[in-house]
């Protein structure tokens, strides 16, 4: 068998049609497909792909690319090393267990995290290791923490994942429902209302009593967020503010005329303005733009304008999903099988 401790790179580009083969036969062959290959500890734990510059072993592989059966087997199977793993990435400015939430692997979440809280004891018993938005590595796009991507993104049985875990126990701010982004202001509750993730929304209110009535940075409400979301998410959006307004009971005279120049959709703007004079208000978008002397062309690049200011992050790792350049390590002891 070669040694993986020749580390000469090849220039390989990754193509969508030729993802598979490349993933799945070239690279790790027996590997990704649980093949029980005969090798040391040190060479399974060895970077054998590099990924917009992003270097990973077997282990790390599995993992961003969401093959639980891989990453089972090359820890239970084959010995391979969470905190070498871990390391490897920590020198990287990454963290693996936080790519899984914020990509959404919930039976890799399942798996991992018990395994990463005993190999990681520190990390969950003192506030001083636990991350803030502001400690976020610096050459990421977004500076949001994990649980706020997975809200953004809509991953409710990933929050459903963590809420249980930390239920009874210390928790790291980035995994924290009641965590606000220093940034913006706003919690998981108001994401999830600008998003328009109704079940998200519903969970976080009636399991995880969160509070829906935390202003951002910029005084925008749940309501106002929720308009904002509604334009592009109109179904959802509508279902979303009538919870607001029936269930959370959020303050809807706050701002209402805001509220209702966001607006677009006919059926909530009249639901909108129905309980507006149900409280003694009686107003309608026409009156407020009239009195404002807005325009529509006005109203409707301002929404634009918010709609587009959306961060996401995963930094480089998240070609792994796409269009990348790859780089193969050339370490033979993976390859060299009679699987190949």
């Amino acid at each position: 068998m070669g040694c993986c401790s020749s580390h000469q790179v090849e220039q390989v580009p990754l193509t969508p049609s030729k993802a598979l083969d490349l993933k799945e036969i070239t690279l790790l062959a027996s590997v990704l497909s649980e093949a029980k290959l005969t090798v040391s500890k040190n060479e399974i734990d060895e970077p054998i792909i590099v990924i917009d510059k992003i270097m990973l072993n077997p282990l790390g592989y599995s993992l961003v690319s969401g093959r639980l059966n891989s990453f089972k087997s090359l820890i239970e199977d084959m010995g391979a090393s969470v905190s070498i793993m871990e390391g490897m990435m920590e020198r990287q400015d990454l963290n693996g267990l936080d790519l899984i939430i914020e990509k959404g692997y919930t039976d890799l979440l399942k798996y991992y995290l018990p395994i990463y809280k005993l190999a990681f004891p520190h990390k969950f018993t003192s506030i001083e290791d636990s991350e803030t938005s502001c400690s976020i590595p610096y050459y990421r796009i977004s500076h949001k923490t994990p649980l706020h991507l997975a809200t953004e993104r809509g991953y409710l049985d990933t929050l459903q994942i963590l809420y249980t875990s930390f239920q009874n126990s210390f928790t790291p701010e980035k995994y924290n429902i009641h965590h606000v982004d220093e940034y913006s202001g706003e919690n998981s509750a108001l994401i999830a209302c600008k998003k328009c993730h109704l079940s998200i929304v519903k969970f976080l209110s009636e399991q995880c009593n969160a509070d829906f009535n935390l202003k951002s940075k910029r005084s925008e409400s749940a309501l106002h967020l929720a308009a904002f979301g509604s334009n592009t998410n109109k179904i959802e959006g509508f279902e979303v503010i009538k919870y607001l307004v029936e269930e959370v009971k959020i303050d809807l005279t706050f701002q209402y005329e805001e509220i209702l120049l966001i607006l677009n959709d006919f059926r909530i703007l009249e639901y909108i303005e129905q309980k507006l004079k149900a409280q003694g208000i009686i107003c309608t978008k026409e009156e407020v733009e009239n009195k404002y002397c807005i325009s529509s062309y006005k109203a409707a690049k301002a929404i634009c304008a918010f709609e587009n200011d959306s961060e996401f992050t995963m930094g480089a790792i998240s070609s792994i999903d796409g269009n990348a350049t790859m780089s193969v390590i050339n370490a033979s002891s993976f390859l060299d099988s009679d699987y190949n």
